[in-house]
């Protein structure tokens, strides 16, 4: 079986779309997944800033041989019942600072998480059984010890993993036969 060969822009941060298609097409890469593009790791306002609209981004991508496989950026999450209130979802830092939210924040500092990863992994199971021809795994690593000096301030407190570790992962979840699978790298 034949696997299409892909990067990661968490590889390149700092490059503009332009930059990392070149990159692509320069070294024969099928697709790229795009995480993070000149210097920021919020896509929506990346494009629209170099682009304007989604038309004249999708006419930019337009006859490119290389595939964008994966748009990935910041999540934001705002929880709650119709007409009714469940919990404010704090990040853990805001959790333990105390104060108003917190102390009505019934499910403790790591609801948010919960629920994303809750999501994620319900997603994963779900789809690989009703797309049993494809293989749909996730891979759940941390910061990359290659990426502190760029990421490390948005995972304080975290421990980093080698990418070697993490390129494990992936390769597992892409070249190994199971599917419904999350792989924590830790």
């Amino acid at each position: 079986m034949a696997y299409a060969r892909a990067f990661s822009t968490l590889g390149c941060p700092d490059f503009t779309l332009e930059e990392t298609l070149a990159l692509a097409e320069r070294h024969g890469i099928d697709a790229v997944e795009l995480r993070a593009l000149g210097g920021s790791l919020e896509l929506p306002a990346y494009f629209e800033k170099h682009y304007g609209t989604p038309a004249a981004l999708a006419e930019k991508l337009r006859g490119q041989h290389v595939r964008i496989v994966s748009l990935s950026t910041s999540l934001h999450v705002i929880g709650g019942l119709a007409d009714a209130w469940i919990s404010y979802m704090l990040p853990p830092e805001e959790y333990r600072k105390g104060g108003y939210e917190s102390s009505v924040s019934f499910y403790g500092e790591t609801l948010g998480e919960t629920m994303v990863n809750g999501a994620i992994e319900s997603f994963v199971r779900a789809a690989a059984i009703e797309l049993p021809q494809h293989r749909i795994n996730a891979v759940s690593p941390t910061v990359l010890e290659e990426s502190l000096a760029t990421y490390g301030s948005y995972f304080r407190g975290f421990e980093a993993v080698p990418a070697k570790r993490a390129a494990l992962a992936f390769s597992k979840s892409i070249e190994g036969s199971q599917t419904g699978q999350i792989y924590s790298v830790v």
